[in-house]
Order: C-alpha cells, then sequence, then structure tokens
C-alpha cells in the first residue's frame, strides 16, 4: 500500500505539472455541475478518477456526488476522508450494493447542479473534459446527453490511442483536443461510463430504470428514452477519457457477470420489442 501511495503521488504530480504548463480553459461560464460516481470496490481506480477529476476539471463550478454500493475494501473510508478535506466532495454510503441505476438515481437526488455529469469509478478524464462536455449541453437545447471518445467500449466512441500509461495519457488529449476542436458525430446509443445532460432532460426523461438489478443495459435503455424524448446523442471528438471497462462487473466473477448480462438483455429486448 504505501509503495501503491508513492506511485500514485508522483503520477498526479505529473498530471498537476501538465494542467499548470496548459493554463486556464478560457470558456464560457457555465452553470453548477454535479459530478455522480458510483463506486463499488476498486479503491485505487477511484482514487485515480477524482484526483484526475481535480486536477483537470479547471474552473468548472462543480460538486462531486460520490455513492458508495457497501464497498469493503477501504473504498469507503477514502471517501469520508476527501470529503473532509474538499468541500466539493458529498459521500453517500449504502449497506449493500444496491446496483448502478439505484446508486446513480441516489447521487442525482443528493445533486445541487443544472448540469448533470455521470461518471463511472474506472476513467480518467483529461483537461478541460467538463468545459467542453457540459459547454455542449449547453449551447444546444436540442441534445440530450454527450460524451466523450474512449479507449475502451463497445460502439463507435472507440478510438485509437496514442499514449502508453496514463503519464502521457494528459498531454496527448489535450493534444487531441485541439486537432480535434469541435467535432461531433451522433450515436445511437451512450455508455453512462461518462455521461454530461441538462437536469432538464434527466427530470423529463426520468431516473435510470433500477430494473436492470447490478448493471449493463441501463444505458443502453436511456439511451433511447432520451432519443425517444426527442433529443441527440452525441461524442464530442475533442473530449477523451480513459476507461478501464467493467472493472466493478469484474469483482462479480465470470459466473455471476454471464448470468446478470443474459438477465438485462432479456428485460432490455423485453421492454423495447413493441
Amino acid at each position: 500500500m504505501p509503495e501503491q501511495q508513492t506511485e500514485l503521488a508522483a503520477l498526479v504530480a505529473g498530471w498537476e505539472s501538465v494542467a499548470k504548463t496548459l493554463g486556464p480553459q478560457v470558456t464560457r461560464e457555465l452553470p453548477l455541475v454535479s459530478i455522480v460516481v458510483v463506486t463499488f470496490g476498486n479503491r485505487r481506480l477511484t482514487e485515480l478518477c477524482l484526483a484526475s477529476i481535480r486536477c483537470f476539471t479547471g474552473d468548472v463550478e462543480h460538486e462531486i456526488i460520490v455513492v458508495d454500493n457497501g464497498s469493503t475494501d477501504g473504498t469507503p473510508e477514502l471517501l469520508q476522508h476527501l470529503a473532509a478535506i474538499n468541500d466539493k466532495v458529498q459521500v453517500v454510503l449504502n449497506g449493500e450494493n444496491r446496483g448502478f441505476a439505484a446508486a446513480t438515481n441516489q447521487g442525482v437526488r443528493a445533486a445541487r447542479g443544472q448540469v448533470l455529469c455521470l461518471l463511472n469509478n474506472d476513467t480518467v478524464v483529461t483537461p478541460g473534459w467538463l468545459q467542453t462536455l457540459a459547454g455542449a449541453v449547453g449551447a444546444n437545447e436540442g441534445l440530450g446527453m454527450v460524451g466523450p471518445v474512449t479507449n475502451a467500449v463497445g460502439n463507435e466512441a472507440r478510438v485509437r490511442c496514442g499514449y502508453r500509461d496514463l503519464g502521457e495519457l494528459p498531454a496527448w488529449a489535450a493534444a487531441r483536443a485541439i486537432g480535434q476542436a469541435g467535432k461531433t458525430f451522433s450515436i445511437p446509443m451512450l455508455a453512462l461510463f461518462c455521461a454530461v445532460l441538462r437536469r432538464q432532460v434527466w427530470e423529463r426523461v426520468g431516473p435510470l430504470d433500477e430494473q436492470f438489478a447490478a448493471g449493463m443495459f441501463e444505458d443502453d435503455d436511456y439511451s433511447r428514452r432520451v432519443r425517444a424524448a426527442g433529443y441527440d446523442l452525441c461524442c464530442r471528438q475533442d473530449v477523451f477519457v480513459h476507461h478501464w471497462q467493467r472493472a466493478g462487473f469484474k469483482l462479480l466473477g465470470e459466473e455471476a457477470y454471464q448470468r446478470l448480462y443474459e438477465s438485462n438483455r432479456a428485460r432490455f429486448r423485453a421492454k423495447w420489442s413493441g
């Protein structure tokens, strides 16, 4: 553990150096953004995620609502410590794993922002991420949700990567953002590892469907509901978020994961078969 903490401190110091070199992000004024993060185990990944938010969110006014689903690996203690030293962090501790959808809905209920960001704990954000994503939904009322491109997802949002490790990630992502500035593409489904929407859209569409148990297919379902309400979905080519993908599901074991996948797929198909 001490060795891991030393490595994390060195990595974060490098991130802070990149952020300082890039300087402040110039954007139009944005409303308060509530970042909702659900955790279940994977303390190390959660530390990385929250550290990246601190380093790369810049001057965007934000709060971080972390909902823990009964972690037993020291995650609750970590979160309580972070909340004690950072007034932007609010922690909700569940005594059991209530599932991604239910925990996300909890987080949104606790949130104050007019813009919501749903963010998995197995992600690392990069310079300018929230300025661009929150700015996109603020500038276009027809846009229901927007997300970044990434290294690991099962649809068109996956792009080729040019970084070898997390130390190289921020500078690479910042350079990519310059080269892809302003570029977007429509997408039929946004995976909710990182998705930004206005509270107005959330209230019109409703919360995530908690019938999708621990997770999987709730993002397919929500994307369909957002589009059914008349909104568009898009990805920003100029925002990159690193994603380990399914880090939480790996804790379930392969057999439990497969059962959950089959069950939620059947539920999704039944819901939308008509």
